[in-house]
């Protein structure tokens, strides 16, 4: 359910009409807020309304990530929303269907070799992939490697946006959607924090 919060315009008429209602006089006066604060004021509610801050952490608590959206756990329904997630059961997965938006977090396990070589492989192995359209490849910084790509066609379109995240284990972090751009998706995956 949501609650919208009022806007400072109701709250300034809400205001004015308890003063009128009053029969002493007021020892002070209000000014009344010109139109374009009052149109400031509610853009500024709405657009927080709109996407609250979200702090999402993985079942292990290794990895979080701070978003705003309006993300919802959706674990148990993993297979409807990512591809052999039987086989490799994700440590987070949250969807926001307001702006169909699904982040997950994969752990693949302690690495078995150094991450230099590992984000090489990883790096080779996205820009080979078959199917994959407007791929990028960021260096690697900070144990981690962001990574971004499309795949599908028309109706079944999808970008892709991740960050493995080389520490004790190695994870994956990726935010999906049919509809956002890459440069979203990326801005969605900018806070992620790692408890080693």
């Amino acid at each position: 359910m949501k609650h919208k919060r009022p806007s400072l315009f109701l709250l300034a008429i809400g205001s004015a009409l308890l003063l009128a209602g009053c029969e002493q006089k007021a020892e002070t006066s209000v000014v009344a807020p010109s139109a374009s604060e009052v149109a400031a004021a509610s853009q500024a509610a709405a657009a927080s309304e709109a996407s609250p801050s979200q702090t999402l952490t993985s079942s292990d608590g290794a990895i979080s990530l701070v978003v705003n959206g309006h993300f919802e756990d959706k674990s148990a329904e993993a297979a409807q929303y990512i591809d052999g997630a039987d086989s490799n059961k994700p440590i987070l997965l949250q969807h926001d269907a307001e702006n169909d938006i699904t982040i997950y977090i994969n752990n693949f396990g302690a690495p078995k070799q150094p991450a230099d070589a590992y984000f090489a492989k990883l790096a080779e192995s996205i820009r080979a992939g078959e199917g994959l359209e407007n791929t990028e490849v960021d260096a690697p910084a900070e144990q981690r490697m962001a990574y971004r790509f499309s795949h599908g066609k028309d109706d079944n379109a999808l970008n892709e946006s991740c960050v493995a995240v080389y520490a004790k284990n190695i994870y994956n972090v990726c935010a999906t959607s049919g509809t956002a751009s890459l440069a979203e998706l990326d801005t969605l995956l900018s806070q992620i924090t790692v408890k080693e």
